[in-house]
């Protein structure tokens, strides 16, 4: 995967420690980051130092300039146009061509001096007595004015508004007193919020849970139908009791039993995917630090990815132990007749109603992880239980020690 790339441009003598900064930061979450005084920066010995930077620009997605009190080198001394302000007006065509994104940061103490130095002229101040105010907050008031005017786009908007044409673009300017000003302006608006691996993680989480979900709900008459729907409709109507279970058969009305089964069939041949999904658990992603705790505790978005995988390895197991032979041999198509129940092995029957529920299960669950991913809050869903037979979650926790108990054993 290409890492998103950004160029950063400004004068270099005073902004050495921000730029030191930024590039660590947006390196860190595995972009790409063009600096024109770090070794890594790639030099074209062809070409003069000058255009091999107005070259890079053209390879960056993101186009970082930084405006603080120096004016910078000339790029045209006649023009009067810096090397930092000939990279914006090349990066400003990409831009206006669609081939990159601005964005630009002013020191919040030299916005304030362009401020007071337009103030003072509007208040009839000579250029002369206004260029007395030449301090570390300007080193040339007229081109830091001059350039931060051109970078807001000003002129453009203003024959916008007054000729009805196109509002211009990539003029949002962002102040700033510290690094964490511009990493909170950059988290907002920047595919950096997660760092590049992790976001890669979610990525391909998503994707596999969506692969679940393909398994799980069949297409029918142009819609999909929610295999968990079928699977509640059939526990409505029956129930799996443990003494059903000491007869070698279990009869259910065949009408109950197509339903349930005609939709499971849906799942033959097919296997859920977790190879993403078996890498959660061990992922720093879904946990969370909790300051009363004083450290990592899992999250309701944590245990849900846990309960997923092995909701996952269970339905696997349960294809793998040939479940749908079960469904197959009592299917309608191979009955005689049309009895009104039909009647199946009672083995049978649990490791059907095991995998039905946890298909249903696995929709629940990865549906919830997905809008999640997305960016909605986590709601952890309903699930159904374990168990296909009536009380039988509750006998399974009576047989196994409980987690309290282990973590005494342990500490014992």
């Amino acid at each position: 995967m290409r890492p998103p790339s950004f160029f950063l441009s400004s004068t270099i003598f005073d902004l050495r420690d921000l730029r030191s900064a930024l590039k660590f930061y947006l390196e860190e979450q595995g972009c790409l980051v063009l600096a024109s005084e770090f070794n890594d920066f790639q030099k074209e010995l062809d070409r003069h130092s000058y255009e091999a930077c107005l070259k890079s620009i053209e390879n960056c997605d993101y186009y970082v300039l930084i405006i603080g009190a120096r004016r910078g080198g000339w790029f045209d001394v006649g023009g009067k146009v810096t090397i930092t302000q000939q990279e914006y007006r090349h990066a400003l065509a990409l831009h206006d061509a669609g081939r990159l994104k601005l964005m630009t940061f002013v020191r919040s103490d030299t916005w304030n001096f362009r401020e007071t130095y337009k103030a003072l002229a509007r208040q009839g101040i000579s250029d002369e007595e206004r260029r007395k105010l030449k301090s570390t907050f300007a080193e040339d008031p007229d081109f830091t004015v001059s350039f931060i005017d051109e970078v807001s786009r000003n002129a453009e908007t203003k024959k916008a508004l007054t000729e009805g044409g196109a509002l211009p673009t990539g003029n949002w300017i962002h102040t700033f007193d510290s690094f964490r000003d511009v990493v909170d302006t950059l988290r907002t608006v920047l595919p950096v919020a997660l760092p590049m691996q992790e976001a890669a993680f979610r990525r391909s989480l998503r994707h596999e849970l969506i692969e679940a979900l393909r398994i799980c709900l069949p297409r029918q008459d142009g819609g999909l139908i929610d295999i968990r729907a079928a699977v509640q409709a059939f526990l409505a109507e029956f129930t799996l009791r443990s003494q059903d279970l000491q007869s070698s058969q279990v009869a259910l009305p065949a009408e109950t039993w197509d339903r349930l089964s005609t939709v499971l069939i849906w799942t033959l041949g097919k296997r859920f995917p977790a190879s993403v999904l078996s890498q959660a658990p061990s992922s720093p992603t879904f946990l969370s630090f909790d300051p009363l705790a004083d450290g990592v505790v899992e999250s309701d978005v944590y245990n849900a990815v846990y309960r997923l995988l092995l909701e996952t390895n269970a339905a696997n197991d349960a294809l793998e132990q040939n479940v749908h032979d079960v469904i197959l041999r009592h299917s309608a198509r191979v009955r005689p007749g049309e009895p009104r129940d039909v009647a199946i092995d009672s083995t049978g029957l649990v490791r059907v109603l095991h995998f039905a529920q946890r298909c249903a299960n696995i929709v629940s669950l990865a549906r919830a992880l997905i809008r999640h991913l997305d960016g909605d809050r986590f709601q952890p869903p309903h699930l159904l239980p374990w168990s296909p037979v009536e009380g039988g979650d509750d006998h399974i926790e009576h047989e196994k020690p409980s987690r309290e108990e282990v973590e005494q054993f342990i500490a014992g």
